[in-house]
């Protein structure tokens, strides 16, 4: 014989180390959802469980696990400054930023920084080149920040075809 479950789920979910639950009713069909706080990622296999009929929860519970990027690589001829203990030991967090300088004689070649993203990815804006006819307004820079915006004009005599800016997403 299949029960089901009609009233409120009395039942607390665990407490999860590092988690934070951003929606919750204990009623069946309604759902719970779950965040991690800046520098952890959400782990397992849902962010957001049902309360079912039977009085259970749909899934197993996620946990929070601190984000970590991997080893940042010294270059040939330089140097990361000020560096970390964390980083000594190849441990690289989300939200930590190093910063590449050369050894005398030598010139850094692409960005000096290096960000450890939420995702565990390091971000990276190139500089986009320019088309015949037109300049960019904005200052030019050997690297552009995630979410830094630059513009673009023509030169009297030529026509606009796209974006007059684009922004660095990642």
């Amino acid at each position: 014989m299949n029960q089901s479950y009609n009233g409120e789920l009395q039942k607390n979910l665990p407490r999860i180390e590092s988690a934070q639950i951003v929606e919750m009713n204990r009623t069946i069909g309604s759902k719970v959802i779950f965040t991690c706080p800046r520098g952890y990622g959400l782990q397992g296999s849902n962010h957001e469980l049902e309360c079912l009929p039977s009085g259970h929860w749909s899934g197993s519970i996620p946990y929070c696990q601190e984000v970590r990027c991997g080893d940042p690589m010294i270059p040939k001829n330089g140097y990361i400054e000020g560096i970390s203990m964390d980083l000594q030991m190849n441990v690289y967090f989300a939200g930590d930023i190093v910063q590449y300088a050369c050894n005398d004689g030598y010139m850094i070649d692409g960005n000096p920084i290096s960000i450890c993203q939420e995702n565990g990815r390091k971000p990276s804006c190139n500089y986009p080149g320019l088309m015949h006819g037109s300049r960019l307004v904005s200052e030019v820079k050997f690297f552009y920040e995630v979410n830094e915006t630059i513009n673009f004009e023509c030169y009297e005599g030529t026509r606009l075809k796209g974006n007059r800016s684009i922004k660095c997403i990642s």
